[in-house]
């Protein structure tokens, strides 16, 4: 297994839903007969930067800043994962400890010590976060570093608020 960035339109899973339908596995795992997010090997990473991410769906295009490329092409080799939600960006480490990091801070203190992340990790964690519409997008890194993928678990009436 590879890391990954997965990338998705949350928009076209809402959509997806409602015409669709979709499952969720007694895990809490949403699914869709059609792909919603798409994934992205440190190989393929590159098309973004040039090309940006668009939504096969609606067109919609996530732009990508040297900032965010050169945050997955860092953080692609760390050994966690790395969600960045509405209000939080979560980080799950090989231990299975979650870390929430809230995206309106500037500051952080000692609660993510267990982290082990240096402050311009934080600080680019952060300013990539700016650059992510979260309310549009999931935008996340799976790690093969860890012993399970990273999934995003879902209610069965999610809407864009509770993602």
């Amino acid at each position: 297994m590879k890391s990954k960035l997965v990338i998705g339109c949350i928009g076209c899973l809402q959509k997806a839903k409602k015409k669709v339908g979709y499952t969720i596995n007694s895990n809490g795992y949403l699914r869709t007969p059609i792909p919603t997010t798409f994934a992205y090997t440190e190989t393929y990473i590159h098309e973004l930067f040039f090309d940006n991410f668009t939504c096969p769906y609606c067109s919609r295009s996530l732009t990508f800043t040297p900032e965010m490329m050169a945050f997955v092409t860092d953080f692609l080799k760390k050994q966690y994962h790395i969600d960045f939600q509405t209000k939080q960006i979560i980080i799950i480490n090989n231990k299975e400890q979650t870390f929430k990091i809230p995206k309106n801070k500037s500051l952080i203190h000692d609660d993510i010590n267990g982290l082990q992340l240096e402050p311009q990790e934080i600080s680019c964690l952060l300013n990539v976060a700016n650059d992510i519409d979260s309310k549009k997008w999931t935008f996340w890194i799976d790690s093969a570093s860890l012993n399970s993928r990273y999934y995003r678990k879902s209610k069965p009436n999610t809407k864009e608020k509770d993602i």
